[in-house]
């Protein structure tokens, strides 16, 4: 099967990097990181290396408008539904090993810890709209994520935050 994405030379070391644990794209609206994020994410559902992915956002439902659209808009742009095996009520993709599912960090309340226990064996994490995520639940999320079955990529794209973010405070020096 032959997949074709266009990626703009800023995105591209996304795909280059065979080694990053942590990914940061953020910039401007119309800037295509979630584009990008969304291509990089089917590469890895159709690639051979093992991917059990995760698309979060603050909350599960607003995956459905945002990161799961663009998903299956890759896929259907691409004309390969036949593919995948697709569960459009759970948000759920999957194609032999690799697979790829919504999850919220906070409950649909919004004040409630989701249960990110339950991500073992995850390599792949895109999280959409960052800059929404606290410190604190990034950290745990983080320290959940083990696998030996390949490589873990955890994937931001975000507008870009105020300069104390945690987010600018951990990976950037502004001074």
């Amino acid at each position: 099967m032959i997949v074709k994405f266009e990626i703009h030379e800023s995105h591209e070391p996304l795909f280059a990097d065979k080694t990053f644990r942590y990914c940061v794209m953020m910039g401007g609206r119309a800037n295509g990181r979630s584009g990008t994020a969304s291509r990089y994410v089917l590469s890895q559902l159709l690639s051979k290396e093992y991917t059990r992915g995760a698309i979060m956002r603050a909350t599960r439902e607003d995956i459905r408008a945002s990161c799961w659209g663009e998903i299956i808009d890759r896929i259907s742009n691409q004309k390969i539904e036949g593919a995948f095996r697709i569960t459009d009520n759970d948000m759920y993709i999957e194609r032999g090993q690799n697979s790829i599912r919504a999850h919220g960090f906070r409950a649909s309340s919004g004040s409630l810890t989701a249960r990110l226990k339950s991500l073992a064996g995850y390599s792949l994490v895109w999280i959409e709209e960052a800059e929404e995520i606290g410190e604190e639940e990034f950290r745990i999320l983080d320290d959940t994520l083990r696998t030996v079955k390949g490589r873990i990529r955890i994937i931001f794209t975000l507008n870009t935050p105020a300069k104390n973010h945690w987010i600018l405070r951990k990976w950037f020096n502004l001074t």
